[in-house]
């Protein structure tokens, strides 16, 4: 009997070159996010209070992104939730590409509301008069760490296939 390979060439591409997209899309963001820094912070206004409830929100979204992304992947992987469209058995592949993805969408979603912050504050001025702005950078940095650990290597799918061995059904 002629067991198939964890992974087809084409999906590990996929799962390769999304990881490398996202992480250089943030990068390139949060670069232009930083450089576009004026000088002079604005005067205070009603928008720096609409300022401080987004951070607020920002937090509160990265944390549950951290946390919701971990659950969801340990639950797609084990099968307790299946990709969507999919009928009958599922390959191993295509149950990690997925998980992956769903991994990655979700901590890109946390990584981008953060960037625009740090972008609204950069061009207004407040990054230069209050550096806590870059904590919203932080989960960028959170996005290019998942997807280094997300990316593709011999050595990881074997580890995650001997970690979810009753994914094949």
């Amino acid at each position: 009997m002629n067991e198939q390979p964890l992974f087809q060439d084409s999906e590990i591409r996929t799962l390769k070159v999304i990881c490398i997209a996202l992480s250089v899309g943030v990068a390139l963001f949060a670069v232009i996010a930083i450089f576009l820094a004026s000088e002079e912070p604005s005067p205070g206004s009603a928008r720096d209070s609409a300022m401080g409830m987004l951070r607020v929100i920002h937090l509160v979204v990265t944390l549950g992104a951290i946390v919701l992304q971990k659950i969801l992947f340990e639950r797609v992987m084990s099968g307790k939730i299946r990709p969507r469209g999919t009928v009958g058995p599922t390959s191993f592949s295509k149950t990690y590409l997925s998980a992956s993805i769903m991994r990655l969408a979700i901590v890109e979603g946390a990584a981008l509301f953060g960037l625009v912050i740090a972008l609204i504050g950069s061009t207004g001025g407040q990054i230069a008069g209050d550096p806590t702005y870059y904590l919203h950078l932080i989960p960028a940095i959170l996005l290019i760490m998942t997807a280094r650990m997300t990316y593709p290597s011999a050595r990881r799918v074997e580890e995650l296939a001997r970690q979810y061995p009753n994914e094949r059904r």
